[in-house]
């Protein structure tokens, strides 16, 4: 066990996923119950709703854990990225795969339709796949930290990098809650409106990459600021046939995202990591437990 992880307040992490849990175990029945509607494959409708909900599920255990390390006053570091976002998204990974299987199984004997193992097939192919996704996006998330720390600690304030690349992680999971949204079966106007989005956020990915690398134009803060305010307004439009936004972290987009763009780093400053804090060591309560219905 690394440094990351044993500094890592589990007991505060496992709290927090009590209540995501319970509203996920909601959306999963719901989901189930909507995949013996209407035509085509039960048990493949079955699987397809619940991956939907499986990825939005990754993507809100990994933001409670990087809340726990805020409130830690710790920083996300590559190996706190390797040491507990990624065994913590392959231990949901495995335990939803399994009550998945099971559920397909006894849907299967109670409906005497069709074969489950089309439907299971399908599930392994698809939770490798998401096993790959989830590992490479960690790694490369990971080896990208590496990196900045040193620019980080030779030419500019700490702040400003962490300020950075918590807006570029934001920019991320809303991308991420789009790709949802477009999975949930949206009219047609919200489908326009969230696509308008989707490309207005890949234009703020890309100002804010380059802010990161230190190349970034005149422009750019004219932009940023042009784009932030389209995006929250589609936002709204894309709102009001539901009433609500799909996904968490559009949410707190609207909430969070800066309408102007973070200053560059001014090199020739040298500044002293911040020290780290020492929680309290807790008691370490398992998840997996959390996740099975």
């Amino acid at each position: 066990m690394g440094t990351a992880s044993q500094r890592f307040d589990r007991e505060l992490f496992t709290l927090k996923l009590l209540e995501l849990s319970r509203e996920m175990q909601i959306k999963s029945v719901a989901s189930d119950r909507r995949a013996g509607t209407g035509g085509g494959s039960i048990l493949l409708k079955t699987v397809e709703g619940q991956l939907v909900l499986l990825r939005e599920w990754l993507t809100e255990v990994a933001r409670i854990a990087r809340e726990v390390r805020q409130i830690q006053g710790e920083a996300v570091t590559p190996d706190f990225v390797r040491e507990v976002l990624v065994p913590e998204a392959m231990a949901l990974i495995g335990v939803r795969e399994g009550t998945i299987k099971f559920n397909v199984a006894l849907t299967s004997q109670r409906t005497h339709l069709e074969d489950r193992h089309r439907a299971l097939h399908h599930l392994a192919m698809e939770i490798g796949k998401l096993r790959a996704e989830v590992a490479g996006r960690c790694e490369i998330e990971a080896r990208e930290l590496g990196y900045q720390k040193a620019p980080a600690t030779q030419g500019g304030p700490q702040t400003q990098l962490d300020e950075q690349v918590s807006i570029r992680g934001l920019i991320e999971d809303a991308t991420r809650d789009t790709t949802l949204w477009l999975q949930a079966d949206p009219s047609a106007e919200e489908q326009a409106h969230v696509l308008a989005i989707q490309e207005r956020l890949a234009d703020l990915a890309r100002i804010i990459e380059r802010r990161m690398e230190r190349r970034g134009s005149p422009e750019d803060d004219r932009q940023w600021s042009e784009t932030v305010a389209e995006v929250l307004s589609l936002l709204d439009k894309a709102r009001e046939p539901r009433g609500s936004i799909v996904g968490r972290s559009l949410d707190r987009l609207a909430e969070r995202m800066l309408r102007e763009l973070p200053r560059p780093e001014v090199r020739g400053i040298i500044q002293a990591p911040a020290p780290l804090s020492t929680p309290q060591e807790t008691r370490t309560v398992s998840t997996a437990s959390l996740l099975r219905r």
